[in-house]
């Protein structure tokens, strides 16, 4: 016979028994779908997450005409129809970046982030059938990334101008302006690929760019400020090696001389010694602006040789060459300053002139305060003489000056 305790243990068994039952069976009734069948979750691989792309588009120059649609979001896979619209006094020139070709009207397929650039001109401009193509393959399509008239760029020039609270010339401040808004970034990083030229408005718009996108900047910066065709480039040079290219300036109005200029270095680090580093690393290739395409660098009327004295390069200028007996040399030196200013410290300290002989004997000699000063001198013996030029002081800044020799020739 059960006892009390006995009959409790089987009762309190047999209530876990029928939980477990009930319970069990609430779970398979739950796991049914409505039409009698099993329901379980949708597989990832049945239905893939879909991809999406986006599309940007940049005019140039701005103002010149729109494109339509100029950005969005797409499935993988889309095709998208561009349209260019030249506006007023313009014309359609060509797509770049993901686009090609010269008719207003072009397609793309959506498989990645892609960026076009619809490319428009001046109906006056004289770039007709010029296709921009990235990167530019010939001398006439390079001359299309310089920008001068572009909206963005004026506007950024007016910007640089006018503000009232600056310490350097309008010259320095344009590109301390550049230096220190865009900031350096390949074109591997950016684009993907290992060379890509932006135009101007695409630079300043992105705010990064690589050394060629600083120097086409830079040079659509002076030339929308005013500085003339002739002087002033984006000038593409190669290492003695010729395994490392750089993109700089060739220009010449601001001091008078060519000079070379590292467009990605402020102002005063450029003046004071990345100007000269670039110019004596790099062999300069070819020169180019809106207007003109050279081979190398901008050459000077023959017998004119410039130069410049600093602390940092040299305080004196020499001129070699060999003369015959009864030979005269004839000449004159001019010293130069930014924009046409006198250049210091010649007004207290002055300047010197000697031409020295074969046997290395000073022959002539002139010293004083002026400016400009032409000489003569016949030589007395055959054989190598120097013409030097030196400062009666030492420069704080960087001096340049000019001078004429003939007869031609000299190195």
């Amino acid at each position: 016979m059960k006892t009390f305790q006995q009959v409790r243990m089987v009762n309190l068994a047999s209530l876990v028994r029928l939980f477990l039952v009930i319970s069990v069976a609430l779970l398979t009734l739950l796991s049914l779908t409505g039409c009698g069948q099993s329901y379980s979750p949708p597989s990832q691989t049945n239905n893939p997450p879909q991809t999406y792309y986006s599309l940007s588009t940049w005019v140039s120059p701005s103002g010149g005409g729109s494109v339509s649609p100029s950005a969005g979001t797409y499935a993988s896979g889309t095709l998208i129809t561009l349209t260019a619209v030249a506006a007023s006094g313009y014309r359609f020139v060509s797509w770049s970046g993901d686009a090609s070709g010269a008719s207003t009207m072009t397609t793309i397929t959506m498989n990645s982030n892609k960026h076009v650039i619809a490319t428009f001109a001046s109906e006056s401009s004289g770039t007709s059938g010029q296709v921009l193509t990235n990167p530019p393959v010939t001398s006439e399509q390079m001359k299309l990334y310089i920008t001068p008239d572009d909206a963005r760029v004026r506007a950024a020039v007016n910007d640089v101008v006018n503000r009232q609270l600056r310490i350097f010339t309008d010259f320095e401040a344009l590109r301390d302006w550049v230096s220190s808004h865009i900031t350096y970034r390949s074109d591997q990083e950016v684009h993907g690929v290992s060379e890509y030229w932006q135009l101007p408005s695409e630079t300043l718009q992105r705010g990064t760019g690589d050394c060629e996108d600083f120097a086409i900047l830079l040079c659509s910066l002076f030339r929308a400020y005013g500085v003339p065709s002739d002087q002033v480039y984006v000038a593409v040079g190669y290492s003695a090696d010729k395994t490392g290219g750089h993109a700089y300036l060739a220009e010449r109005w601001y001091k008078g001389i060519w000079e070379v200029i590292e467009s990605e270095s402020p102002a005063l680090t450029g003046i004071l010694l990345s100007d000269w580093l670039t110019s004596v690393s790099y062999e300069t290739a070819y020169c180019f602006n809106d207007q003109n395409y050279i081979q190398g660098l901008p050459k000077l009327p023959s017998g004119t040789y410039e130069f410049e004295l600093s602390l940092l390069g040299s305080t004196s200028a020499v001129f070699k060459r060999n003369l015959n007996t009864g030979q005269q040399v004839k000449g004159s030196v001019e010293w130069l300053g930014k924009q046409g200013q006198q250049p210091p410290g010649f007004s207290i300290f002055g300047w010197g002139l000697r031409i020295y002989d074969p046997n290395s004997h000073a022959v002539f000699s002139w010293f004083g305060l002026d400016l400009k000063h032409s000489f003569s001198y016949t030589a007395q013996a055959s054989g190598l003489y120097k013409v030097e030029v030196y400062l009666g002081f030492l420069p704080v800044v960087p001096l340049p000056g000019r001078i004429t020799l003939d007869p031609l020739d000299w190195s």
